[in-house]
């Protein structure tokens, strides 16, 4: 049940932070940070789902690993969160470039490192704050445990 409900957490994670960022990016036109307007519905390689699609089917993908690991998790959930966001944004720039709009080569750039880090980084914190909303027994509505 932890893994669907992780899904679900997942995919709304996606939807509210991920994609705030996204517009909060587009919106402040940082030089060499570009980003076009959030909430696309274009469709994307290689099984041409709607960007948004696509981005919930993936949080949902990180937010099933969550919830599964979230009895083990002994730091505050939005740190745990936080973490995996890290590591997705790592993850994604090394292993898939080309499902996060990059090519290979200049996937390690400084702006693109910095703007993974923030759209994942955010998506993850929102997984561990909207966790213990969703998901039974696994901290309170901030992510802290009562030990």
């Amino acid at each position: 049940m932890r893994i669907l409900l992780g899904f679900m957490v997942g995919a709304l994670a996606m939807i509210v932070f991920h994609q705030t960022m996204w517009s909060i990016l587009h919106i402040l036109k940082i030089p060499k940070m570009l980003m076009p307007p959030a909430f696309a519905l274009a469709p994307t390689p290689p099984f041409g789902l709607p960007r948004l699609a696509n981005a919930c089917l993936w949080g949902g993908a990180y937010g099933s690993l969550f919830g599964l690991l979230i009895p083990r998790f002994t730091f505050p959930l939005w740190f745990c969160g936080l973490a995996l966001g890290c590591a997705i944004a790592a993850i994604n720039m090394k292993f898939f470039p080309g499902l996060t709009g990059n090519e290979r080569d200049v996937a390690w750039t400084f702006y693109n490192w910095l703007r993974m880090m923030l759209l994942d980084g955010a998506f993850g914190l929102g997984l561990g704050i909207l966790s213990p909303m969703f998901i039974h027994g696994s901290g309170s509505a901030m992510g802290f445990r009562n030990t």
